[in-house]
């Protein structure tokens, strides 16, 4: 049995790894993941988005074929499977168009080139309520006034 953890492609050290745990009061579990250092999406390799870490870890670029997308809507150069880009579509009330898109860790998405937001994911998906937000992998309560996730857990998907 493989004991590894490894983020888009690169093999975490002990130390890395400790420091997951440190930060996230959690470890990761084995296996292969993504992660967007951008947004601070990550997923097990091959899937959709799992859950929502901090953004701005050195794990390397999140590779196009990450998560195994299909639909020609990329997001920060990572392609949204079919399933994923349905439940985007469903946070924002309409789907996103083939083409380039980024995504920042405050929720705001525009088009590559274009600075200026066309939407914002957290402020779609928090109309109402007190921002609460759980996946099967972690949870957490976005924070409006501050623009920010407050993460309770995060990085323990399984594969």
């Amino acid at each position: 049995m493989n004991e590894q953890v490894s983020i888009n492609g690169r093999a975490l050290s002990g130390a890395e790894v400790a420091g997951l745990a440190v930060a996230y009061q959690v470890s990761p579990r084995p296996g292969e993941y993504w992660y967007d250092p951008r947004s601070g999406l990550y997923g097990a390799l091959g899937g959709p988005a799992a859950g929502v870490m901090m953004p701005g870890h050195d794990f390397g670029p999140v590779a196009r074929g990450a998560s195994g997308g299909d639909t020609g809507v990329l997001v920060n150069g990572r392609e949204l499977p079919a399933a994923e880009w349905t439940g985007w579509g469903g946070i924002l009330g309409h789907s996103i168009p083939p083409g380039s898109w980024w995504l920042d860790a405050g929720g705001n998405l525009g088009a590559d080139g274009c600075p200026l937001p066309v939407a914002n994911v957290r402020a779609s998906r928090s109309s109402s309520g007190d921002g609460f937000w759980s996946t099967r992998f972690g949870a957490g309560n976005y924070d409006p006034s501050s623009g920010a996730d407050r993460i309770m857990s995060g990085f323990t998907a399984g594969t």
